[in-house]
């Protein structure tokens, strides 16, 4: 049942920007929030990334991905990571046009909560590439390395092999809600 408040919320939201049948379903099964236009959760209950000794990088991940961008080493974004124990996932689409800064920054003011490990990004790619987007569009994954935050994009190439690609977190392109990338962090609390 769709309360006073709920419907008064909806056409505050329609004034604002176009809302289709699906966004409108979303907002009523509150996957949408006020506080957050840019990205629609569409991973029901957290996805499992098992515990990893950290070591695993993207640069050298020839064992999983077909293509990987060798701006990982330019940029020296091929740091290891920690050792970290088991951590929840949850998976985004973007519903507005954003940079990385905005859509990370509409999950959290402290995008370095929202940061896996290399080796993290590796595991959920291998347990659940079911939930990266497919036809040529990236998945967006936020880490850091040396000291700078990084995105790694996953994409399954139409072949069905993977390529990862990196950008800096402030790099300002802005990417377009109509392809329906996705974002994958940590659960947080």
């Amino acid at each position: 049942m769709i309360t006073p408040g709920q419907m008064s919320e909806f056409w505050r939201q329609v004034k604002i920007e176009e809302i289709d049948r699906d966004y409108f379903q979303d907002f009523l099964n509150h996957r949408l929030t006020v506080d957050n236009l840019f990205l629609r959760r569409i991973s029901n209950e957290p996805l499992i990334i098992d515990a990893v000794d950290g070591l695993e990088i993207l640069a050298d991940a020839t064992d999983m991905f077909a293509g990987i961008d060798s701006d990982f080493e330019n940029w020296g974004a091929d740091e290891p990571g920690q050792e970290t124990g088991e951590v929840g996932a949850v998976v985004y689409e973007i519903t507005k046009d954003g940079t990385f800064a905005q859509l990370f920054g509409s999950l959290s003011g402290d995008v370095q909560k929202l940061c896996f490990t290399q080796a993290q990004i590796k595991r959920f790619v291998k347990k659940y590439r079911s939930w990266l987007r497919v036809d040529g569009y990236g998945t967006f994954f936020l880490f850091q390395s040396k000291g700078e935050f990084f995105v790694a994009s996953v994409h399954v190439r139409s072949g069905g092999s993977l390529s990862v690609r990196v950008d800096r977190f402030d790099f300002t392109c802005v990417w377009r809600a109509g392809h329906r990338r996705r974002v994958v962090v940590p659960q947080l609390a």
